[in-house]
């Protein structure tokens, strides 16, 4: 049975610390999901969600506590203020509303306009970290990290983009390390 749910642990490349609260979330805007924390930002199409609904997340945020418990749930439904989570096993229900919007977004797009320039650079120093929490948040048709396929480039802003070979509508910026 297909789980009618997210398809990506997004709430991994939040941040969770509360100095900037707004990137404790995972963002809809659009036909895209966003996730950041400063070092990693993730750009997903809602594609690779399978929430009944999914066009009632457009302009929401869901905290990333929230999403990971979520995840848990067998069928989720978007509802205008709130999901609605089942667990068919335990038959039960859960409610979790959204986030609060009012603080300013981060620019998302604004970092990823002109990510295809690629600049040949001499040394990079990365945080092995967020690389992986990158890569575990984009789709894979088996969802198996193990076969996982990346094109990884760097880009003249110093970061690295991962794209997946196998899917397109995504991608993941880590930061370079500033020493």
């Amino acid at each position: 049975m297909k789980k009618e749910n997210f398809l990506t642990p997004l709430y991994l490349a939040t941040a969770k610390e509360s100095i900037r609260p707004i990137m404790n979330y995972v963002h809809f805007i659009g036909d895209y999901m966003y996730a950041t924390n400063a070092h990693i930002l993730i750009k997903q199409h809602n594609c690779y969600c399978n929430v009944i609904d999914k066009e009632k997340l457009d302009g929401k945020i869901i905290h990333r506590d929230s999403f990971q418990k979520i995840m848990k749930f067998d069928k989720v439904i978007a509802k205008d203020d709130c999901l609605e989570c089942y667990n068919n096993k335990e038959n039960s229900m859960q409610i979790f509303n959204y986030g609060d919007c009012e603080n300013k977004l981060p620019v998302y797009e604004q970092v990823l306009t002109n990510i295809d320039k690629i600049k040949e650079i001499s040394c990079v120093r990365l945080n092995i970290d967020w690389l992986d929490i990158a890569c575990k948040c984009l789709y894979t048709d088996n969802n198996y990290q193990k076969d996982k396929g990346f094109i990884f480039t760097f880009l003249e802003n110093n970061m690295l983009k991962i794209d997946s070979k196998e899917n397109e509508f995504q991608i993941a910026l880590v930061m370079q390390m500033l020493l």
